[in-house]
């Protein structure tokens, strides 16, 4: 991960919190991360171009087989654009809703093992 920052950084891209978290999502091996990344991205991406659906089932095989892909394959006929939400709309949404907290600030710390209500720091292991 450190890697990519370095990368990027290189190129002088201003990293938001939202990057941070994804980085962080995208690294946790126990719990899919790489693959619930990629429903984040995936999600993303459908709801602005339904037709990507077609295209994501011959790119990424491997994705259109997991319970993900059956979650958001309703984009496929979705074509209202009222609002096409990016990632960072996302993690906000999901974090607020499930945390009460709307700063990616502190998603990214509850991704590093932040534990708000015992204001301690839980050791991840990634």
């Amino acid at each position: 991960m450190t890697e990519i920052f370095i990368r990027i950084n290189s190129k002088g891209v201003v990293l938001s919190q939202a990057d941070f978290a994804m980085s962080k999502i995208a690294v946790d091996k126990k719990y899919g991360g790489e693959t619930l990344r990629k429903c984040i991205d995936y999600f993303c991406h459908l709801s602005v171009s339904p037709d990507f659906y077609s295209r994501l089932k011959e790119l990424d095989s491997e994705f259109t087989k997991t319970i993900y892909f059956n979650k958001i394959s309703w984009l496929k006929n979705e074509n209202d654009n009222l609002y096409d939400p990016d990632y960072t709309d996302v993690l906000r949404v999901a974090f607020t809703s499930e945390f009460n907290r709307g700063r990616l600030s502190d998603l990214v710390s509850l991704l590093s093992g932040r534990n708000f209500e015992a204001r301690t720091y839980e050791e991840i292991v990634f």
